[in-house]
């Protein structure tokens, strides 16, 4: 410390006492400032003219004080050997996870519905899933509006599933699902939503269904969708379609590309995966389409895949007169008749009646062959005018749907929501 002046004498005593090399012998000396550290260092080198002397000066400094430290105390307590160089100072705090609503491990049987809640004292059917809008993942495709929105055709994938699940079918039956309402949209942002689906048995092959959903930190409950869902025991009865003739009855090509443009242009951003229609065609209040889903998706966990039957409803655009150039929203379905599941293609014949503010679609899905793989009877839509999405939820609202005939329904609608697909023609 003589030859370097500048050095903090608090940063030597530091350094000194956490080195990382553990010292057989310590020295204890006070000091108020580095010349007296000086002094009395050099005092002590000269009272000591040997090794063996310093050591044993040593020995009895640290033998005094720690007869006067155990002195000073009226308790023994254990001497301790601890390491002289620093600890490494790392955090072992306990993280505890945040806490989720429930686990969804089964729900990859059911990508939609997804797992039926074990409630005890209740009479009613709870399925529960979380949807967002990466979960699961092709519902990123489907935007109104700058909105990420749940397909009409999810709503009826979500009660098709419970059917399969609740009705215990046989090969031979298949499941009937009758007057649809959908209410409000689901709006899917990144947080997770939960919904729920909710049977309530009115007869032993016959349930009623309710769509809900709970937004994350949200304690009031959504209403959005409603219907019945039911078995129909034995061989299903439906004739063989013969899409040649459908095809000549439709004898106008329309451009996809012009079609999907059209589309985009009133609100309707269709991603890829929901760019489902392969060929259009279009006559007189009726149009076919060949629909074809993308490789990258699977058909294995649905019934029917949102995406082919999203597509199914997107033909129903061609098949309005030449002068529509309104938008039309669905509101309700009488009927849909499921008689076997679909693979990854399909046919979608429709056929409209369009009437001052309403649309009434019937639609038809067949295989390559010809052969029924769904039937839609009285899809209602109706026209919307635009308006953003962002409305707060509780000040959208849609009409019922009062049936006085599955070809003449009465619809009232107040500030009615885009949720569907967008029909116009291009």
């Amino acid at each position: 410390m003589s030859q370097h002046p500048d050095i903090c004498f608090a940063d030597v005593c530091h350094n000194v006492n956490t080195g990382r090399s553990q010292f057989a012998e310590r020295l204890n000396l006070s000091a108020s400032s580095t010349a007296e550290a000086i002094e009395k260092l050099a005092t002590f080198v000269s009272q000591t003219s040997s090794q063996s002397s310093v050591q044993e000066e040593l020995s009895e400094q640290a033998a005094s004080f720690e007869k006067k430290f155990l002195e000073s105390h009226d308790y023994s307590r254990p001497r301790l050997v601890l390491p002289t160089y620093p600890f490494q100072r790392r955090r072992y705090w306990i993280e505890i996870e945040s806490p989720k609503l429930r686990s969804y491990s089964n729900s990859a049987k059911r990508p939609l519905l997804g797992q039926r809640l074990p409630l005890s004292r209740s009479q009613e059917i709870y399925f529960e899933h979380q949807l967002s809008q990466a979960n699961p993942s092709f519902l990123a495709h489907h935007r109104v509006f700058d909105s990420i929105l749940l397909p009409a055709s999810g709503y009826i994938e979500m009660a098709l599933a419970a059917a399969q699940q609740m009705l215990q079918q046989h090969e031979s039956d298949h499941v009937a699902l009758y007057h649809l309402t959908i209410q409000q949209p689901i709006i899917l942002s990144e947080a997770e939503t939960v919904v729920q689906l909710v049977l309530t048995e009115q007869s032993e092959s016959l349930y009623r269904f309710e769509v809900l959903s709970q937004n994350a930190g949200e304690s009031e409950w959504v209403l959005h969708a409603t219907g019945q869902i039911s078995k129909q025991v034995g061989k299903a009865e439906s004739a063989v379609q013969d899409l040649a003739i459908q095809k000549q009855n439709c004898p106008e090509t329309v451009s996809l590309s012009d079609y999907y443009q059209t589309l985009q242009t009133h609100g309707i951003d269709y991603g890829n995966l929901f760019q489902a229609i392969r060929q259009l065609w279009r006559g007189e209040n009726q149009a076919i389409g060949e629909i074809q889903l993308a490789d990258e998706l699977t058909t294995a966990s649905y019934q029917c895949h949102p995406i082919l039957l999203d597509a199914a409803f997107q033909v129903i655009g061609a098949a309005l007169p030449a002068d529509a150039q309104d938008t039309y929203l669905p509101m309700g379905c009488d009927r849909l008749t499921l008689y076997k599941r679909p693979e990854r293609h399909c046919w979608s014949y429709v056929t409209v009646q369009l009437a001052s503010e309403q649309l009434t679609a019937d639609l038809q899905l067949t295989d390559a062959n010809g052969e029924m793989i769904a039937c839609i009877e009285g899809l209602h839509l109706r026209k919307a005018q635009k308006s953003p999405l962002r409305s707060p939820l509780s000040r959208l609202r849609i009409g019922s749907i009062k049936s006085t005939g599955r070809r003449k329904p009465s619809l009232t609608c107040q500030h009615p929501v885009r949720f569907g697909i967008i029909c116009c023609r291009s």
